[in-house]
C-alpha cells in the first residue's frame, strides 16, 4: 500500500486482523516478528468506522500516535509544532508542544487519541473568563468614550 498508492493502513482508515486475532493499525507492526512468532499467514482486511486520529495540518497523513505525529511533520514536512502555530492535547488532557513533552508524557493514558490546537484556541474556561474580562474593558471604554463626547459638547 505505501510503496505503490503513498497511502498508509492508517490514512485508509483500515487495519488487518491476523487469524491468530491481534490487530494491526501500522506497518511497523507487522515488522515486529509477529509472523515469525505466529502460525497465522492469513490477514482479514477491516475498515476501521471512526478515524480517531487527526489529520496532519499540511497534508492528509492522519499519523496513529502522538509521538508519529510529530516525527511525521519533522520528517515529511522538515516542520515542527512550534513552527506550525499548533500543539497537541492527549486524552488524559496533556498540552504537547514539543516531542520532549511525549517522551516524559506517562504510559498509562491512550497516546492513540488526540486533538491537533492552533496555540490561540483555548479551553472553554479559558474563553470564558477572558470573556468577562473583555466584557468590563468594553464597559469601562463605553464609558470613557462616552465621558469624551459630553467633555467636547461643553
Amino acid at each position: 500500500l505505501r510503496a505503490r498508492h503513498e497511502r498508509s493502513l492508517g490514512m485508509l482508515g483500515i487495519r488487518l486482523i491476523c487469524s491468530c486475532g491481534r490487530k494491526f493499525v501500522t506497518h511497523h507492526d507487522l515488522r515486529g516478528g509477529h509472523t515469525r512468532n505466529c502460525g497465522g499467514r492469513n490477514f482479514v482486511v477491516e475498515k476501521k468506522a471512526v478515524v480517531t486520529t487527526p489529520e496532519c495540518v499540511l497534508c492528509e497523513h492522519r499519523p496513529v500516535c502522538l509521538r508519529g505525529y510529530m516525527s511525521h511533520l519533522r520528517s515529511r514536512h522538515g516542520t515542527t509544532l512550534k513552527e506550525n502555530g499548533i500543539y497537541l492535547r492527549c486524552s488524559c488532557g496533556t498540552k504537547i508542544t514539543c516531542s520532549s513533552s511525549v517522551g516524559s508524557h506517562g504510559v498509562t493514558c491512550d497516546r492513540r487519541k488526540f486533538t491537533v490546537k492552533r496555540r490561540n484556541e483555548s479551553t472553554s474556561m479559558e474563553r470564558g473568563a477572558r470573556n468577562e474580562e473583555q466584557a468590563d474593558s468594553d464597559a469601562h471604554c463605553d464609558i470613557t468614550e462616552q465621558m469624551v463626547e459630553d467633555t467636547v459638547e461643553e
